[in-house]
């Protein structure tokens, strides 16, 4: 844990071997720009947080990512989980240059993982069934999302997604209060199992 937190000259780390990150390993490393773990299967909390200089993520064997573990890297672009299934609390909160998401075997998402990620255009999530609360708050260029399976919306969800035109969950049975508050461009949004919708689960003032 805290291993190399605030090495502020660290711009390269390479770890062939490497499966688990503790906690905060490179908390605050905000010139590290390259990263390499191709074994790494877990991702601790707040390890890359506020590695600012950090443009792209590949860790094609990791199934896990902790709360806040890539929150505030306001260059990170690219992400590359082929396997992982779950995605925590803050995981990828703030992360302001991401502006395309595809993590097919993720079945979980937690709150605000993607909140206020304002550069997000894309997100694909085939196996997702649950997502938690304020995940996608605040992505203000989010246009369309499609969660085939996914039965669970939480409370505030995709608050203020105000460029939100399209939302289909073709098998989602419950939608939180206020999930698409203020979501004021959704001209089409398709729940045909649903059976709960929370208060001001739609509205737009």
């Amino acid at each position: 844990g805290y291993a190399f937190r605030s090495c502020r000259a660290l711009t390269e780390v390479s770890f062939p071997e490497c499966t688990y990150i503790g906690d905060g390993a490179f908390y605050n490393c905000s010139a590290l720009s390259s990263i390499y773990f191709p074994k790494c299967s877990y991702v601790g909390r707040d390890v890359f947080y506020s590695c600012s200089a950090l443009t792209e993520i590949n860790f094609p064997m990791c199934s896990y990512i902790s709360d806040n573990a890539f929150r505030s890297c306001n260059t990170l672009s690219s992400v590359n989980l082929p396997i992982c299934t779950t995605i925590s609390n803050y995981a990828f909160g703030s992360c302001n240059a991401l502006t395309s998401v595809v993590i097919p075997k993720c079945s979980f998402i937690g709150n605000s993982a993607f909140c206020f990620c304002v550069a997000l255009t894309e997100v694909n999530f085939s196996m997702c069934s649950y997502v938690a609360n304020y995940t996608f708050q605040g992505c203000s260029a989010l246009t369309e999302i499609n969660f085939p399976i996914c039965s669970f919306v939480g409370n505030y969800a995709f608050n203020a997604c105000s460029a939100l035109i399209s939302a289909i969950f073709p098998k989602c049975s419950y939608i939180g209060g206020s999930a698409f508050y203020s979501c004021s461009a959704l001209t089409e949004a398709s729940f045909p199992e649903c059976s709960n919708i929370g208060s001001y689960a739609f509205q737009w003032l």
